[in-house]
Parts: structure tokens; C-alpha cells; sequence
């Protein structure tokens, strides 16, 4: 990566060079691990929601409460609930473009080809 004390050659130079944004240079890079806790919730939160997908964060955070005994802010159950959301379609999504490059016929994806 870039160098902040290059005798030479400047920050923005070597930002040029790398074509990345002088920003992302001078910003430090730090990856926060997410805490045990959060992890373990994140797990309760996907085992309720597998036995009800129609509960909202409001409902999974009495759901919680119930099962671990948490003082867990709704704002943070709102925060992992989305996290896990993503994580969701992140998954789905990735799933739907298989399927697009298996199926034979994407204009009229009623007709079974297959069998023919």
C-alpha cells in the first residue's frame, strides 16, 4: 500500500498510482471482530427466526429477552437483525443467478424444456 513517509514520492502521487482515493490513504483500516456476544445473539436471533420468518426485530427483541435475559437495546436488535437480513439475500441473490445460468429457456421460463 501506500507509503506516508516516502522520501519521493508524495501521498497523492502514490494514490495515483495505486488508482485508489486519497481518503482511503490517510483513513486507517480497522476490521472490528464482532463480540462473542453479539455473535451468540446473532445465532438465538437465526434459530427464531427460522421457526417464525414473520417476526420483526420488535417481536425477535421480546423473544429474546424472554429466552436469555438480556437488557438488549432495540436499537442494537434492529442493527444485528438487518446484519442478518443481508446476510439473507446476500445468499438468496446468489442463488437466483445460479439458477438464471442453468435454465435453458430465460424468455419463457414456464416452458419446461427438459422434457422434450
Amino acid at each position: 500500500m501506500a507509503e506516508r513517509d516516502h522520501p519521493k514520492i508524495n501521498i497523492k502521487r502514490q494514490a495515483t498510482l495505486l488508482t485508489v482515493n486519497r481518503t482511503s490513504v490517510y483513513r486507517p483500516v480497522c476490521k472490528k471482530k464482532p463480540s462473542e456476544e453479539n455473535v451468540q445473539i446473532m445465532h438465538r436471533i437465526d434459530e427464531i427466526y427460522m421457526k417464525h420468518p414473520y417476526y420483526g426485530y420488535r417481536r425477535m427483541t421480546r423473544a429474546l429477552k424472554k429466552q436469555l435475559a438480556l437488557s438488549t437495546m432495540n436499537q442494537t436488535m434492529l442493527r444485528l437483525c438487518c446484519n442478518l437480513i443481508l446476510l439473507i439475500l446476500v445468499v438468496i441473490i446468489d442463488l437466483i443467478k445460479r439458477n438464471k445460468k442453468k435454465r435453458k429457456n430465460p424468455k419463457f421460463p414456464y416452458i419446461d424444456v427438459s422434457n422434450g
